[in-house]
């Protein structure tokens, strides 16, 4: 059975309070801009990633992985880590794993045309190339990626990694 707009309009206002309820609102939404979704893509898309972002991220804490403690700097102690939101929980896994493999590889380092204090510092942009998450997944991968430059079409320098026994990821340099 399908619902009338009255049912619909309450079900999206018990949509945004639950949204809401759980910091994930998105601020100023209307049950009637859900209701018109195709006329209100931006809000609605945002209301979207808000949900899919928290859904991704709540298993970042210290308490779902106690490995992270070994992420706090000297400077700062248990309970400022303890503090910090998943996203720089995250952002600072993905930079430990970065300079670990840059130690470890400088020559391929090199070879990408990246500096050895390579980091990142938003999970965003600094994430599009590909490169950062290369060289984590050759760290957390169970079989080793091998960089090969692989011809672009054009003057941009393609870089492949070769999952060992696996397919071909590219990454655009």
């Amino acid at each position: 059975a399908t619902l009338n707009d009255e049912a619909m309009l309450q079900n999206h206002t018990l949509t945004i309070n639950a949204a809401t309820a759980i910091a994930c609102g998105v601020k100023n939404l209307r049950p009637e801009q859900l209701l018109n979704a195709p006329h209100n893509e931006q809000v609605v898309l945002q209301q979207l990633w808000n949900l899919e972002r928290h859904a991704l991220l709540e298993r970042c804490s210290l308490k779902a992985h106690p490995e992270l403690f070994k992420l706090v700097c000297p400077a700062e102690g248990i309970k400022h880590l303890s503090r910090l939101p998943p996203e720089e929980l995250l952002l600072r896994w993905v930079n430990d794993h970065i300079h670990t493999y840059t130690t470890h590889h400088p020559q391929q380092m090199q070879e990408m045309g990246l500096l050895a204090d390579f980091t990142v510092t938003n999970l965003h942009s600094d994430l599009a190339d590909g490169a950062a998450l290369a060289m984590v997944l050759n760290l957390v991968a169970t079989k080793p990626l091998v960089p090969t430059e692989a011809g672009g079409g054009d003057d941009s320098t393609m870089w492949s990694y070769k999952v060992t026994g696996g397919d071909v990821v590219e990454a655009p340099q």
